[in-house]
């Protein structure tokens, strides 16, 4: 996983995982095709989805004639498909054991 070499070195917890992007834009224009006729899975024909289908790829063309590029040929594989969060562990454990960034507040609280 590349995305360690970009964490802070300060980082704590980072969580990564890696996505076929190319797959889940797919998966997503599919889905599409769903939610623009409505209705649901059950009651739609085949007709149905592939019009939705065909009207989320129109309006994919529409954008990269507009701005010059393709998406899944050119923009996907330029973003990769490494995703990761960094953030230090005292926002999501306050009481760990020296979480707190103020040792005088600790010191002043006494033994826990």
């Amino acid at each position: 996983m590349q995305a360690t070499a970009y964490a802070p070195e300060d980082t704590e917890l980072l969580i990564g995982g890696s996505l076929n992007l190319p797959h889940v834009f797919d998966s997503f224009g599919s889905m599409m095709g769903v939610s623009v006729v409505g209705g649901g899975m059950a009651s739609m024909t085949a007709t149905d989805q592939s019009s939705g289908r065909a009207l989320f790829e129109n309006q994919i063309a529409a954008l990269e004639a507009k701005h010059g590029f393709k998406f899944k040929e050119q923009l996907l594989p330029a973003l990769g498909g490494e995703v990761a969060v960094s953030m230090p562990l005292n926002g999501m454990f306050p009481n760990i054991a020296g979480a707190n960034s103020n040792p005088a507040a600790d010191a002043q609280r006494g033994p826990v």
